[in-house]
């Protein structure tokens, strides 16, 4: 981790570091002109600086996605699902209960899961309401009744995990 936080710091100052000199052509007296005049310290200074703000975001909420064999997807109002060995998925609420869960869906505030013994749950993020089914046909006829997700629609962890942390948060983050 430390190793790619250093690497796209340096990237991302040397792209600063052109930008503020392609900017300093044109705007002569501008503060960027001064600061970017040594190009060296203002490389220096904003790759320590990158590098430092990637690696805290790394650690916070948002930028956690585990170390080791444990990934972790943040849910949203300090909740998040963790997969700690590639078989056992679990669900953790705010007051750090865990649930553990198989397949599952999420739309908007709220988890769809399918827990052991064929047993169901919806769960309200932004209210910790837990709704729980004790069969699948309980679960289907709230979901065609609600709108929700059938299980058919359901996922395992290692897709939502891939979805997440794809694209723009895998290149730019730590």
């Amino acid at each position: 981790m430390v190793a790619k936080i250093a690497i796209q710091a340096s990237v991302y100052a040397t792209a600063l570091l052109m930008l503020a000199r392609l900017i300093s052509r044109y705007r002569i007296d501008s503060f960027i002109a001064r600061v970017s005049g040594n190009k060296s310290r203002f490389w220096w200074t904003s790759g320590s600086i990158i590098s430092f703000s990637l690696f805290a975001f790394a650690f916070s909420y948002w930028g956690d996605h585990g170390l080791g064999d444990s990934s972790r997807i943040p849910v949203g109002y300090g909740q998040y699902i963790r997969n700690g060995d590639g078989v056992f998925t679990y669900f953790y609420t705010k007051d750090n209960r865990q649930r553990q869960i198989y397949r599952f869906q999420i739309r908007e505030d709220l988890l769809f899961a399918e827990q052991n013994d064929n047993k169901y749950l919806v769960f309200n993020f932004k209210n910790s309401q837990l709704l729980e089914f004790d069969s699948i046909q309980d679960y289907e006829r709230f979901a065609r009744r609600s709108d929700s997700p059938e299980t058919n629609e359901f996922r395992d962890f290692k897709s939502h995990y891939d979805d997440y942390w794809n694209g723009w948060r895998f290149w730019c983050l730590g």
